[in-house]
């Protein structure tokens, strides 16, 4: 072989490597969004608002089958709720309950155009604006 045949070769090896790699990005490998009570489950780290990134060391929503979330600020601060699907919006009730008595303090309401870009991914955006507009979530184990 010559040297211009050497190249090729390698120019087509590093193509097939690149194009092999870009193919088993995992995203890629899990299966499409299509019903948003099945997408939803799951644990869900914060990883953005309407301001940019942020962090939350031992923060998430957890969704679960019996239509109950966790939102869990650290392990011995939480609150929970329901939620639903109605159209296009899911609301989210959390009830909060007082420490100290064990009374519940608050039951709150809120509703939010969900969208799964991806199935590691899950983008809220509150109905009612002049609340934080956008919340960006990622899957967790």
């Amino acid at each position: 072989m010559n040297i211009m045949e050497t190249m090729n070769m390698k120019s087509v090896l590093v193509f097939l490597l690149i194009l092999c790699l870009n193919s088993c990005r995992t995203d890629d490998n899990l299966p499409d969004v299509t019903d948003p009570k099945e997408a939803i489950l799951g644990k869900w780290e914060l990883i953005a608002d309407a301001s940019g990134p942020v962090s939350y060391e031992g923060s998430y929503r957890e969704f679960r089958t019996d239509s109950i979330v966790f939102h869990y600020v650290d392990e011995n601060d939480f609150a929970y709720g329901n939620y639903w699907f109605d159209d296009s919006v899911l609301y989210i009730k959390d009830i909060y309950i007082d420490d100290q008595s064990g009374d519940t303090i608050l039951v709150d309401i809120q509703p939010y155009e969900y969208g799964f870009p991806n199935h590691n991914r899950l983008e809220l955006t509150h109905v009612y604006p002049f609340l934080n507009p956008t919340t960006i979530y990622k899957r967790s184990n």
